[in-house]
């Protein structure tokens, strides 16, 4: 309505921030790490002025299929500057829980019915003849957005009430902890194999009853070993004939903060001696068979790394790549320097770098984490190729090493990696070759030739089985055009934005690879997703470029999406962008600061 009560011929919006009229500030350097047990520390810079300190735990639905749920659970109130999360809690399972182990299984997994352990057992059910097994039930789990939800530590500094003045509560401060969710173990099953978790131990199934399986926080598989305690078995029989007929030794699970106890029984152990030596042969022979990580997951970096072996092993790369001399042509993007070379030498197929030069050691976990996600999805020929980086402090130094591991044999190996990149990069050539020189048209070209080349995969979509699809598509959708590999030229969102990156980017052309939510962004109807799109900049400021929208199936590639302004009318001017591929500062470089969540 106007002022007149009149209804308005069109929405008027206006778009405005709330200051803080407290003078409580927020916390700052907030900072968390995982012990080797898989324990959360997490801790702060003090408050002035605050009496204690609101601890939560927040879990956001950002998947293609979500929508857009937050989970908040409270996990401390504390009066230090720091909180960790070590108590035991009393189950009726086998393995004991633990206060934050109950934390991260409540709300962190998209779809708790889709995860890792459930998708291994049918798996074993259907090689054992399980009719009742469908295809859906044994698909390809990959750990990422779509199975784990975002999820961050909040603090907020409290001012308590006093006489008549009411109680004061500071903004709140976040950290994204994602990038140590892989660290945290929450729970662990054995795999099914005819014999109950309380099955006491014979010799036949010594071996089977030492592995354990390891879910971890951010829904990936771990395999875990069951480290016996036979100090401290508890004998148990007749008290009347002080006959003992069976043993308990207490174990923990290697690694990680989950224990419980096995039986043996004196039937099949004749002494707690056989027992001990029969477990231990076992051990050895279960540690030598073990492959480095579970046929479910990609590859989960092992805290426990021979840092000497790898450096022996890979040349450790301390300077950026010379990339006009080793890799004619390409183009790298980076927000910072750091980005910049991490991008650099995993394009010339480094595994293994130096990163001092660019954090300190204090740093190093959370700088490079977040680095390294940027370098990989800014750099659309590395997207799908890597996994979570494994970072090492030495004295002064930090390495970051990287392992090659995707879903599909493109990708794979440093060899096939490098193989891939150079047929993407004779593909974006012959393009190139074709384009206009005025970089307003080559936008258009290239929008125009991706949505002549791709198709949106509804099945995919619907189904929720484009995991892989999202991000490996992303450079192989052009190779599948030219013929050189099997993906087939459907993606979704992630495929789009990726691959009209990565030609942009080669052309020379301002643009970044943007993810966020689109729909109601207000939040009264809940009905908001996750979407991927881009922004591109070609001398008059950033704007919006979103393929996936403007490819009609079966149609010409439409123009509604084309360089539309960032605070433009509709859905184009309600969307609200997350910093999971680019930090926040270069956002608010591009869009309004109040649409960065």
């Amino acid at each position: 309505m106007d002022k007149h009560n009149k209804k308005l011929d069109k929405p008027k919006v206006t778009y405005f921030t709330v200051k803080d009229d407290v003078s409580l500030p927020a916390a700052t350097g907030i900072s968390a790490k995982i012990d080797d047990k898989g324990f959360l520390h997490v801790s702060w810079n003090p408050v002035q002025g605050a009496s204690s300190y609101q601890v939560f735990l927040q879990a956001r639905d950002l998947s293609e299929k979500g929508d857009g749920d937050t989970y908040v659970t409270t996990m401390r109130i504390t009066k230090e500057t720091k909180a960790d999360f070590t108590e035991a809690e009393s189950s009726a399972d086998e393995e004991s829980t633990f206060y934050q182990n109950k934390m991260f299984r409540s709300g962190i997994l998209v779809d708790s019915s889709v995860n890792a352990e459930n998708v291994y057992n049918n798996r074993l059910r259907a090689k054992g003849g399980d009719q009742s097994i469908t295809e859906d039930m044994v698909a390809d789990y990959v750990a990422d957005r779509n199975t784990v939800k975002d999820v961050s530590i909040i603090v907020r500094a409290v001012k308590e009430a006093s006489g008549d003045k009411k109680a004061e509560y500071a903004p709140l401060a976040y950290l994204n902890i994602n990038s140590l969710l892989s660290q945290i173990p929450v729970a662990s099953f054995t795999p099914e194999s005819g014999y109950s978790k309380t099955t006491p131990m014979s010799h036949d199934t010594v071996k089977e009853h030492l592995t354990k399986y390891v879910s971890m926080a951010d829904g990936s598989l771990t395999q875990g070993l069951k480290v016996l305690d036979f100090s401290k078995a508890q004998a148990y029989g007749n008290p009347d004939t002080q006959v003992i007929t069976f043993w308990e030794v207490p174990y923990t699970v290697k690694g990680t903060i989950l224990s419980g106890v096995v039986g043996f029984r004196h039937a099949e152990w004749s002494s707690l001696e056989d027992a001990q030596k029969s477990v231990d042969q076992a051990t050895a022979q279960v540690v030598a068979s073990w492959p480095k990580t579970s046929d479910l997951t990609p590859y989960t970096p092992d805290k426990n790394v021979d840092w000497h072996e790898v450096t022996k092993n890979n040349t450790v790369a301390t300077s950026m790549p010379d990339i006009d001399k080793e890799l004619p042509g390409i183009k790298v993007s980076g927000s910072n320097e750091l980005v910049k070379y991490i991008a650099a030498n995993l394009l010339v197929g480094h595994r293994v770098m130096d990163v001092s030069a660019y954090v300190n050691v204090n740093e190093a976990d959370t700088l490079v984490q977040d680095a390294y996600r940027e370098a990989v999805f800014q750099n659309p020929l590395l997207c799908g190729s890597q996994t979570s980086p494994d970072i090492h402090v030495d004295g002064s130094k930090v390495l970051l090493g990287v392992q090659y591991n995707s879903i599909v044999d493109e990708l794979k190996t440093v060899d096939a990696f490098k193989k891939t990149r150079d047929g993407v990069m004779d593909l974006v050539h012959r393009y190139q070759k074709s384009a206009p020189s005025n970089p307003a048209d080559q936008v258009k070209y290239y929008h125009d030739a991706l949505a002549n080349l791709v198709d949106y995969d509804y099945d995919a979509k619907e189904s929720g089985r484009y995991i892989g699809q999202a991000v490996d598509s992303s450079v192989l959708v052009l190779l599948s055009a030219d013929g050189k590999a099997d993906m087939g030229n459907k993606t979704v969102c992630a495929g789009y934005a990726q691959a009209y990156q990565l030609l942009l980017q080669q052309a020379g052309i301002d643009s970044w690879y943007v993810v966020g939510l689109i729909g109601d962004t207000t939040g009264d109807s809940g009905s908001t997703r996750s979407h991927a799109w881009n922004l591109v900049n070609v001398g008059n400021g950033y704007k919006v470029v979103d393929v996936t929208w403007d490819d009609p199936e079966g149609e010409a590639p439409e123009t509604d999406y084309l360089m539309a302004d960032v605070n433009g009318s509709g859905e184009v001017g309600r969307r609200v962008y997350e910093d999971h591929y680019l930090p926040a500062g270069k956002l608010k470089t591009m869009v309004p600061e109040s649409r960065i969540s």
